[in-house]
């Protein structure tokens, strides 16, 4: 065992010394935490998708009711665009266009979107949605109809 006489004993000024250290460091971080940013929550991922399509009227032809879901847009132009397919050759007509400006940072829109198949016959609606830039962010095909 150690005979406390052999410690070296430590003087009244390396306490105060190592003291005036510590209070240096706490006080050190103490100022770097005041220009560090403050912990905000992230802004959500941009995206949109189509959460929901039905049909809404068929007289006259025809009237789709659409859902979407936009996060990361906020106050932006969102374009949802409808195509009229011909289901017997797979011809394309314009169908139409709705915009969606979302009012928060999340938020879920619905509305009603005409489509005028060119005749008679079977057909698909396709809706694309877009972003702000004009890149396709979902697409939605609704089940066949009949245009009579």
């Amino acid at each position: 065992m150690a005979d406390d006489s052999e410690t070296p004993k430590r003087s009244k000024s390396f306490w105060i010394g190592l003291s005036a250290i510590a209070g240096l460091l706490t006080a050190g971080v103490a100022v770097v935490g005041l220009f560090l940013p403050e912990d905000k929550p992230p802004a959500p991922a941009a995206l949109g998708e189509i959460t929901d399509v039905q049909i809404g009227s068929r007289n006259p032809c025809c009237t789709f009711s659409v859902q979407v879901v936009l996060n990361g847009y906020k106050g932006q132009d969102c374009l949802l665009r409808a195509v009229v397919i011909n289901s017997v050759d797979d011809s394309e007509t314009a169908g139409g266009e709705l915009t969606f400006i979302p009012e928060a940072d999340s938020d879920r829109a619905r509305a009603d979107a005409p489509v005028s198949p060119p005749s008679t016959g079977t057909y698909t609606a396709r809706f694309i949605l877009y972003d702000p830039d004009g890149v396709e962010l979902d697409r939605a095909n609704t089940a066949p109809f009949n245009v009579g």
